[in-house]
Protein backbone atom coordinates (compact mmCIF):
# COMPACT_ATOMS: atom_id res chain seq x y z
CA UNK A 1 0.00 0.00 0.00
CA UNK A 2 1.25 3.29 -0.60
CA UNK A 3 0.45 6.35 1.05
CA UNK A 4 1.35 10.22 0.39
CA UNK A 5 0.32 13.35 1.31
CA UNK A 6 1.59 16.77 0.39
CA UNK A 7 1.08 20.29 1.75
CA UNK A 8 2.02 23.73 -0.33
CA UNK A 9 1.06 27.08 1.05
CA UNK A 10 2.07 29.98 -1.00
CA UNK A 11 2.02 33.66 -1.03
CA UNK A 12 1.91 35.77 -4.13
CA UNK A 13 2.77 39.77 -4.05
CA UNK A 14 3.94 41.74 -0.75
CA UNK A 15 0.07 42.34 0.75
CA UNK A 16 -2.21 39.70 2.27
CA UNK A 17 -6.18 39.08 2.00
CA UNK A 18 -8.02 41.05 4.45
CA UNK A 19 -10.50 39.13 5.69
CA UNK A 20 -13.57 41.73 6.26
CA UNK A 21 -15.16 43.79 3.43
CA UNK A 22 -18.21 44.89 2.09
CA UNK A 23 -20.18 42.37 0.14
CA UNK A 24 -19.80 42.76 -4.12
CA UNK A 25 -21.85 44.08 -6.33
CA UNK A 26 -24.18 40.94 -7.61
CA UNK A 27 -23.69 42.00 -10.94
CA UNK A 28 -19.61 41.71 -11.28
CA UNK A 29 -18.27 38.89 -12.82
CA UNK A 30 -14.76 37.92 -12.35
CA UNK A 31 -11.97 37.15 -15.70
CA UNK A 32 -9.69 35.29 -14.96
CA UNK A 33 -8.01 36.18 -18.16
CA UNK A 34 -7.45 39.53 -16.78
CA UNK A 35 -3.31 39.82 -16.16
CA UNK A 36 -1.61 42.97 -14.68
CA UNK A 37 0.30 44.36 -17.10
CA UNK A 38 4.35 43.86 -16.32
CA UNK A 39 5.89 47.16 -15.61
CA UNK A 40 9.48 48.13 -15.14
CA UNK A 41 10.39 48.94 -11.83
CA UNK A 42 7.33 46.43 -10.18
CA UNK A 43 8.13 44.58 -7.42
CA UNK A 44 6.67 41.41 -6.06
CA UNK A 45 7.12 38.66 -3.24
CA UNK A 46 6.98 34.86 -4.31
CA UNK A 47 6.82 32.80 -0.73
CA UNK A 48 6.28 28.92 -1.16
CA UNK A 49 6.49 26.50 2.04
CA UNK A 50 5.87 22.69 0.96
CA UNK A 51 5.97 19.46 2.90
CA UNK A 52 5.93 16.03 1.05
CA UNK A 53 5.56 13.04 3.45
CA UNK A 54 5.14 9.51 2.40
CA UNK A 55 4.69 5.82 3.32
CA UNK A 56 5.68 3.10 1.19
CA UNK A 57 4.38 -0.83 2.52
CA UNK A 58 5.75 -3.53 0.52
CA UNK A 59 6.38 -7.23 1.00
CA UNK A 60 10.15 -8.22 0.11
CA UNK A 61 10.54 -12.08 0.31
CA UNK A 62 7.60 -12.80 2.03
CA UNK A 63 8.52 -10.08 4.79
CA UNK A 64 6.72 -6.65 5.31
CA UNK A 65 9.03 -3.75 4.39
CA UNK A 66 7.73 -0.12 5.33
CA UNK A 67 9.58 2.69 3.95
CA UNK A 68 9.31 6.40 4.90
CA UNK A 69 10.31 9.48 2.70
CA UNK A 70 10.30 12.99 4.00
CA UNK A 71 10.93 16.11 1.93
CA UNK A 72 10.82 19.80 2.45
CA UNK A 73 10.95 22.92 0.14
CA UNK A 74 11.14 26.37 1.45
CA UNK A 75 11.57 29.20 -0.70
CA UNK A 76 11.54 32.84 -1.02
CA UNK A 77 11.99 35.31 -3.97
CA UNK A 78 11.75 39.11 -4.11
CA UNK A 79 11.16 40.04 -8.14
CA UNK A 80 12.29 43.67 -9.59
CA UNK A 81 11.14 44.09 -13.11
CA UNK A 82 14.02 45.35 -14.88
CA UNK A 83 12.28 45.41 -18.35
CA UNK A 84 9.15 44.37 -20.01
CA UNK A 85 7.36 44.28 -23.19
CA UNK A 86 3.53 45.15 -23.32
CA UNK A 87 2.84 41.06 -22.89
CA UNK A 88 5.76 40.13 -20.93
CA UNK A 89 8.82 40.47 -18.44
CA UNK A 90 11.94 40.62 -20.24
CA UNK A 91 14.10 41.27 -17.58
CA UNK A 92 13.49 39.74 -14.38
CA UNK A 93 16.44 40.41 -11.38
CA UNK A 94 15.44 37.82 -8.36
CA UNK A 95 16.77 38.08 -5.02
CA UNK A 96 16.87 34.44 -3.38
CA UNK A 97 15.87 35.64 0.62
CA UNK A 98 15.04 32.03 1.49
CA UNK A 99 15.68 28.82 -0.60
CA UNK A 100 16.34 25.27 0.73
CA UNK A 101 15.52 21.64 -0.21
CA UNK A 102 15.17 19.17 2.17
CA UNK A 103 14.95 15.55 2.12
CA UNK A 104 15.59 12.78 4.86
CA UNK A 105 19.42 12.94 3.68
CA UNK A 106 20.30 16.01 3.45
CA UNK A 107 19.48 19.81 2.80
CA UNK A 108 20.86 21.82 0.14
CA UNK A 109 20.32 25.70 0.51
CA UNK A 110 23.20 26.35 -2.43
CA UNK A 111 20.86 29.23 -3.94
CA UNK A 112 19.87 31.52 -0.57
CA UNK A 113 20.93 34.75 -1.17
CA UNK A 114 21.70 34.40 -4.52
CA UNK A 115 21.17 37.15 -7.37
CA UNK A 116 19.14 35.07 -9.97
CA UNK A 117 18.63 37.75 -13.16
CA UNK A 118 16.23 36.39 -16.01
CA UNK A 119 16.83 38.00 -19.66
CA UNK A 120 14.57 37.56 -22.55
CA UNK A 121 11.37 36.59 -23.87
CA UNK A 122 9.76 33.10 -24.42
CA UNK A 123 11.92 30.42 -26.04
CA UNK A 124 14.70 33.18 -25.50
CA UNK A 125 15.28 33.41 -21.79
CA UNK A 126 18.09 32.82 -20.38
CA UNK A 127 19.21 32.79 -16.63
CA UNK A 128 22.52 33.89 -14.44
CA UNK A 129 23.23 33.37 -10.84
CA UNK A 130 25.64 35.09 -8.59
CA UNK A 131 26.79 34.39 -5.42
CA UNK A 132 29.25 34.08 -2.87
CA UNK A 133 28.96 29.79 -2.57
CA UNK A 134 28.77 27.77 -5.03
CA UNK A 135 25.46 26.48 -6.45
CA UNK A 136 24.50 23.02 -6.86
CA UNK A 137 23.63 21.38 -10.23
CA UNK A 138 20.17 20.66 -8.19
CA UNK A 139 19.72 24.77 -7.80
CA UNK A 140 20.75 25.34 -11.32
CA UNK A 141 18.14 22.67 -12.29
CA UNK A 142 16.06 23.96 -9.76
CA UNK A 143 16.09 27.58 -11.64
CA UNK A 144 15.58 25.90 -15.24
CA UNK A 145 12.35 24.50 -14.50
CA UNK A 146 10.95 26.99 -11.97
CA UNK A 147 12.21 30.08 -13.53
CA UNK A 148 13.40 29.96 -17.03
CA UNK A 149 10.57 27.16 -17.63
CA UNK A 150 11.22 26.20 -21.25
CA UNK A 151 9.73 29.78 -22.27
CA UNK A 152 6.37 28.92 -21.55
CA UNK A 153 5.40 31.68 -19.15
CA UNK A 154 7.00 35.21 -17.32
CA UNK A 155 9.33 33.90 -14.66
CA UNK A 156 6.92 32.66 -11.63
CA UNK A 157 7.40 29.96 -9.29
CA UNK A 158 5.25 26.85 -11.08
CA UNK A 159 3.33 25.87 -8.24
CA UNK A 160 2.01 29.52 -8.08
CA UNK A 161 0.74 29.15 -11.61
CA UNK A 162 -2.79 29.08 -11.64
CA UNK A 163 -4.09 28.99 -15.33
CA UNK A 164 -4.55 25.15 -15.12
CA UNK A 165 -7.59 25.17 -12.90
CA UNK A 166 -9.53 28.57 -13.41
CA UNK A 167 -12.39 29.01 -15.21
CA UNK A 168 -12.27 29.68 -18.70
CA UNK A 169 -14.98 32.39 -19.10
CA UNK A 170 -16.09 34.85 -16.53
CA UNK A 171 -17.31 33.58 -13.57
CA UNK A 172 -20.06 35.17 -10.92
CA UNK A 173 -20.22 34.56 -7.08
CA UNK A 174 -21.24 31.20 -6.31
CA UNK A 175 -20.05 29.75 -10.07
CA UNK A 176 -18.92 26.46 -10.62
CA UNK A 177 -16.47 25.12 -13.75
CA UNK A 178 -15.33 21.84 -14.54
CA UNK A 179 -11.65 21.18 -14.59
CA UNK A 180 -10.23 19.44 -17.82
CA UNK A 181 -8.58 16.28 -15.88
CA UNK A 182 -6.23 15.48 -19.14
CA UNK A 183 -4.82 19.02 -19.32
CA UNK A 184 -4.30 19.04 -15.08
CA UNK A 185 -2.32 15.56 -15.17
CA UNK A 186 0.29 17.34 -17.84
CA UNK A 187 0.27 20.22 -16.01
CA UNK A 188 0.56 18.44 -12.51
CA UNK A 189 2.09 14.94 -13.29
CA UNK A 190 4.12 16.07 -16.79
CA UNK A 191 3.18 14.72 -20.46
CA UNK A 192 4.04 10.84 -19.93
CA UNK A 193 1.29 10.93 -17.14
CA UNK A 194 -1.30 7.99 -17.44
CA UNK A 195 -4.48 7.96 -15.75
CA UNK A 196 -8.44 6.81 -16.12
CA UNK A 197 -10.25 9.73 -17.39
CA UNK A 198 -13.69 7.74 -17.33
CA UNK A 199 -12.76 7.42 -13.61
CA UNK A 200 -11.33 10.86 -13.11
CA UNK A 201 -12.95 14.17 -11.85
CA UNK A 202 -12.80 17.57 -11.02
CA UNK A 203 -14.28 20.73 -10.53
CA UNK A 204 -13.41 24.50 -8.88
CA UNK A 205 -16.00 26.74 -7.32
CA UNK A 206 -16.15 30.46 -6.86
CA UNK A 207 -17.95 31.95 -3.55
CA UNK A 208 -17.47 34.73 -1.04
CA UNK A 209 -17.03 37.63 -3.52
CA UNK A 210 -16.32 40.84 -1.28
CA UNK A 211 -15.04 44.60 -1.98
CA UNK A 212 -11.93 45.05 -0.09
CA UNK A 213 -10.81 49.30 -1.13
CA UNK A 214 -12.70 49.08 -4.13
CA UNK A 215 -10.78 45.99 -5.12
CA UNK A 216 -12.81 42.71 -5.85
CA UNK A 217 -11.63 39.80 -3.92
CA UNK A 218 -13.30 36.06 -3.55
CA UNK A 219 -12.43 32.62 -2.36
CA UNK A 220 -12.02 29.58 -5.05
CA UNK A 221 -11.97 26.46 -3.79
CA UNK A 222 -10.69 23.60 -7.00
CA UNK A 223 -11.41 19.65 -6.39
CA UNK A 224 -9.46 17.53 -8.67
CA UNK A 225 -9.66 13.36 -8.25
CA UNK A 226 -7.21 11.21 -11.03
CA UNK A 227 -7.35 7.73 -11.44
CA UNK A 228 -3.81 6.67 -11.56
CA UNK A 229 -2.59 4.14 -14.35
CA UNK A 230 1.21 4.14 -13.05
CA UNK A 231 3.41 5.68 -10.24
CA UNK A 232 5.76 7.81 -12.30
CA UNK A 233 6.77 5.64 -15.29
CA UNK A 234 6.24 2.38 -13.49
CA UNK A 235 2.42 1.04 -14.71
CA UNK A 236 0.69 -0.71 -11.23
CA UNK A 237 -2.42 -2.69 -10.80
CA UNK A 238 -4.07 -1.53 -7.72
CA UNK A 239 -6.47 -3.85 -5.94
CA UNK A 240 -7.68 -0.67 -4.11
CA UNK A 241 -7.74 3.09 -4.92
CA UNK A 242 -4.68 4.33 -6.83
CA UNK A 243 -6.95 7.67 -6.82
CA UNK A 244 -5.00 11.08 -6.59
CA UNK A 245 -6.36 13.90 -4.76
CA UNK A 246 -5.72 17.76 -5.25
CA UNK A 247 -7.48 20.20 -3.46
CA UNK A 248 -6.54 24.07 -3.75
CA UNK A 249 -7.77 26.87 -1.85
CA UNK A 250 -7.43 30.45 -3.22
CA UNK A 251 -8.11 33.60 -1.62
CA UNK A 252 -7.28 36.23 -4.47
CA UNK A 253 -7.67 39.29 -5.87
CA UNK A 254 -10.31 39.08 -8.67
CA UNK A 255 -9.07 42.18 -10.35
CA UNK A 256 -5.01 41.88 -10.74
CA UNK A 257 -4.86 44.64 -12.88
CA UNK A 258 -5.54 46.99 -9.61
CA UNK A 259 -4.33 44.81 -7.20
CA UNK A 260 -3.23 41.41 -7.56
CA UNK A 261 -2.69 39.50 -4.06
CA UNK A 262 -3.31 35.44 -4.37
CA UNK A 263 -2.63 32.93 -0.87
CA UNK A 264 -3.12 29.82 -1.06
CA UNK A 265 -3.21 26.24 0.25
CA UNK A 266 -2.22 22.97 -2.06
CA UNK A 267 -3.67 19.71 -0.33
CA UNK A 268 -2.30 16.28 -2.37
CA UNK A 269 -2.92 12.79 -0.88
CA UNK A 270 -2.54 9.12 -2.84
CA UNK A 271 -3.76 5.98 -1.14
CA UNK A 272 -3.77 2.69 -3.12
CA UNK A 273 -3.28 -0.91 -2.16
CA UNK A 274 -1.55 -2.98 -4.72
CA UNK A 275 -2.44 -7.07 -5.40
Amino acid sequence: MWTGRQLAGALLAAAAVVASGARADDAFKWNPAERPAPRAGDKFCEELTKSDDRSLKFTRDGQPVERKEVGKESIRLLHAIAAASSTAVSEDRITVQKWSLATDRAVDSSLEDAIVTVKGEGAYRTFNAESERTISRVANRWIDSHLVKGGKRDPTLDELDWDFILPKEPAADGGTWTIDTAAFAREVMGPKATFDAKKSRGEGKLTGVRVEKGVHFGHVEVSVSLALDALGESPVTWAKGGVREFRYVLDLSLEPRRRDVVAAVITIELSGRGP
